[in-house]
């Protein structure tokens, strides 16, 4: 609703005309007196709010005039009144409501109101516009009105709020046109909308999206060389149930969508399941890929058996997003691989879920991870991550169970590198056959290494370094926590075998040695700023019991196979005693210690099937609740508390919890 100010010319006297606007005001003329409240409409002796007439008077007459009149009235004599809504004509038109509005009369006041599929710019029907403007559907959709909102209804092959985003579908059962331009019409072929969707995003958009059905589809058609490849500037999106309108409401948990390279249930495999070949701005997000075999004989050497990216004629760059890379074999890295050629290669891992590969990541240029889970790969070197000659960063990810018949269970680094940032990381059980690193080993002499926020728990190596092995040319750890890692003698947490190493506001205790149980946990090149480490103690390091809030008393391993679902061969069997409740395997299940002989530990309820070579033994003491979570936060007595520097303490923890002005050490800041 809105008022307006209305203009009264008066004469008074001797033909003087004033003119008074509606602002609220008290005048003496002669003897005439006015007097208007703001908002009134007309100049009266007495006008009360909002009057719309006008009264002239001569001599000793009265005239009023109420709410809402809108006529004037003269009189010499006489008393005059009109009321609300009498006397004077109507509010509408109003000239100032917009041509487009219906003006309505309300108690007095003009209302303009636009109509509804219009937009009202100020909210009081002055403006009217159109929201269907020139552009607003781009030229791929038809415009229409919805309450005063423009809503683009796309061309077939088109998406997005303006149309101007273009999509190409994909159901594998699909009996339509085929062509690509709907759910009903969508390719049959993942290839033929890739290379569809790669000549739309050249010739007629900036980007092009392909949307996949759930389902399974094989990769292998005619030979191990058959592929899925990547085309420039499109993204390949799975997750989708096949009725979706928008890119954000594929949900790929729930409408699973598997690229197999294996050729239909069972036979021969493709070598890459997925390749980005001289690709930029290329992307794949929402699948299961699996069944890859990189045999060494093809492009990639080796590598990628489920995403190989690879450069031969230009520089290449490709994002790999809540994919699951499983069941992927290769001479290297089977699970995500790279292989540059003259010129750079460059990977983002985002979110994703890289498991039982014959290795998860050959690095080998720029690459990004964050927010991914490496867990139970298996490699020759590198079982998590294997970066050569590359620049990584990799923030928020896990390295689980991962397993390098070399170096490096978790992560190797290796050769040249222009410098690796690792954050808000955790390794936990990682192994290394023979070599040292369990969770990882840097090796290379001009490698500079920052580790910040991270957790190393139940890493092993058969040689030095259970935790970390460090060679280079620099390693800083900020707000680590390393225990229960063991490794082949000294330096169990940690390592360091080249220039040095410098730990600040970290914990590094509670790693027993395979050779001597609580040997000392770190070598003695490095330097220690307010950290707790056992057996090196000095200036503002502590060594005392960290008061974990929930830790093992120990971590082992299954040293032999016993072949008995009730007993294991370990290490350390001096450490078990009869009562001790153990967790074989990570099961998650309590069973109690009933003997121990030697490094024979036997125990009930029984397992499944007989524990074999490596599998992690976790000794939690004499229990008389269920087994406990593991956590490395600190009890509110640990001398840990508020002893960090808040200098060069990170911000937040690794969990993302901001610290206080008075930080603690580790990797977790205590509620």
């Amino acid at each position: 609703m809105r008022t307006f100010s209305r203009y009264l010319t008066l004469v008074v006297g001797f033909g003087t005309a004033f003119a008074v606007a509606a602002s609220g005001c008290t005048g003496i003329v002669g003897d005439l007196t006015f007097d208007r409240p703001e908002g009134a409409g007309g100049a009266t002796s007495s006008g009360t709010t909002a009057s719309g007439g006008a009264t002239s008077s001569n001599g000793s007459s009265t005239s009023t005039s109420s709410a809402g009149t809108g006529g004037a009235t003269s009189s010499a004599s006489s008393t005059s009144s009109s009321s609300a809504g009498t006397g004077g004509g109507s509010t509408c038109p109003d000239p100032l409501c917009d041509p487009m509005a219906t003006c309505s009369d309300t108690s007095g006041h003009a209302v303009c109101t636009c109509p509804k599929d219009l937009h009202d710019v100020h909210g009081d029907g002055t403006k009217c516009v159109d929201p269907c403007l020139p552009g607003s559907c781009s030229s791929h959709g038809a415009c229409t009105h919805a309450m005063g909102v423009a809503v683009c209804a796309c061309d077939a092959g088109w998406t997005g709020d303006a149309c101007d985003k273009c999509v190409y579908f994909v159901d594998g059962a699909a009996s339509g046109a085929q062509d690509g331009t709907s759910w009903t019409n969508a390719f049959t072929s993942l290839q033929s909308a890739l290379n569809a969707a790669g000549a739309k995003a050249t010739a007629a958009a900036t980007t092009c999206d392909v949307w996949v059905k759930a389902g399974t589809y094989h990769v292998y058609a005619t030979s191990a060389g058959d592929t899925i490849a990547l085309r420039s500037s499109v993204g390949l999106y799975g997750g989708f149930a096949g009725t979706e309108t928008q890119r954000g409401d594929a949900v790929p948990l729930a409408n699973l969508t598997i690229l197999s390279g294996e050729k239909m249930a069972s036979g021969p495999k493709v070598s890459h399941v997925v390749t980005a070949l001289d690709v930029s701005g290329a992307v794949i997000d929402g699948f299961t890929i699996q069944d890859g075999s990189a045999n060494g004989a093809t492009l990639g050497d080796g590598q990628g058996g489920g995403v190989l990216i690879a450069s031969q004629q230009k520089a290449t760059n490709a994002t790999v997003s809540r994919c699951t890379v499983t069941a992927n074999a290769g001479d290297g890295a089977g699970g995500i691989g790279m292989a540059p050629g003259s010129l750079p290669v460059a990977v983002s891992v985002v979110g994703c879920d890289v498991h039982d590969n014959t290795g998860g990541l050959f690095c080998n240029g720029m690459c990004t991870v964050t927010g991914t889970t490496f867990r139970a790969n298996s490699a020759k070197l590198g079982g998590g991550i294997y970066a050569h000659d590359s620049i990584l960063v990799a923030t928020g990810d896990s390295f689980l169970d991962n397993v390098s018949a070399g170096d490096g269970g978790g992560i190797l680094l290796e050769g040249s590198s222009l410098g690796t940032t690792l954050s808000q990381l955790v390794f936990s059980g990682n192994r290394v056959i023979t070599g040292v690193g369990g969770g990882i080993h840097i090796k290379g002499g001009n490698n500079t290494t920052t580790i910040t926020n991270s957790l190393f728990v139940g890493n092993v190596a058969s040689g030095a370094g259970g935790g970390i092995a460090d060679e280079s040319a620099g390693l800083t750890c900020i707000n680590c926590t390393i225990t229960g890692n063991q490794g082949g003698g000294n330096g169990d947490g940690l390592v360091t075998l080249g220039m040095g190493a410098t730990l600040i506001n970290s914990i590094v205790w509670g790693n027993p040695g395979l050779i001597v149980p609580m040997a000392l946990e770190v070598n003695k090149t490095m330097s220690t700023s307010h950290c707790d480490v056992r057996g090196g103690a000095s200036g503002t390091t502590f060594d005392t019991d960290p008061l974990f809030v929930s830790m093992p008393r120990l971590f082992d391993r299954v040293a032999a196979p016993s072949g008995a679902t009730t007993s294991v061969v370990v290490s350390f069997g001096a450490l078990y005693a009869p009562g001790d409740m153990l967790e074989i395997g990570g099961d998650g299940v309590a069973r109690k210690v009933t003997s121990v002989v030697t490094n024979t530990v036997t125990f009930m309820p029984a397992l499944a099937v007989a524990a074999t070579t490596a599998t992690q033994v976790r000794d939690w003491g004499a229990l008389s609740t269920p087994l406990p979570t593991l956590d490395a936060h600190l009890k509110m007595a640990s001398m840990g508390i508020d002893y960090a520097d808040p200098v060069t303490a990170p911000p937040v923890d690794l969990a993302g919890k901001t610290r206080g002005p008075m930080p603690d050490i580790g990797a977790y800041e205590t509620p």
